[in-house]
């Protein structure tokens, strides 16, 4: 791994990535501190499980959407069949929606239109 510091920015860079420096006050005046290597790669290791902390929260709300559907997939669901095969249809989607869409943040998301 590469690892730099600018002397006049304080700007860390590791393996290509800059990291900004971190701001210490002492009461007095304000200076801006390089973050060590060690600092550097915390911050590389935490941004490397934010795809997967968006995929767990776009799975959280899409089986929780699943389970307020469940009722209408039940053998004495008052539902008719062509009622019943709007949700299967919907809750198919839920379910392939990781499929597409990795992130409620993505261009383009959106949930599937729940039946009425």
């Amino acid at each position: 791994m590469a690892y730099s510091v600018n002397s006049e920015t304080k700007v860390a860079t590791l393996d290509g990535v800059e990291y900004l420096p971190s701001a210490v006050h002492d009461g007095k005046e304000l200076t801006y501190v390089a973050l060590t290597e060690d600092e550097c790669k915390f911050f590389k290791d935490l941004h490397a499980t934010i795809p997967a902390q968006k995929l767990e929260y776009l799975r959280k709300i899409r089986n929780q959407k699943l389970a307020e559907s469940d009722w209408t997939q039940t053998v004495d669901s008052s539902l008719s069949d062509s009622k019943k095969a709007e949700w299967v249809k919907y809750r198919t989607a839920l379910k392939d929606i990781t499929k597409t869409y990795k992130s409620t943040e993505e261009d383009g998301f959106s949930w599937p239109k729940k039946p009425s």
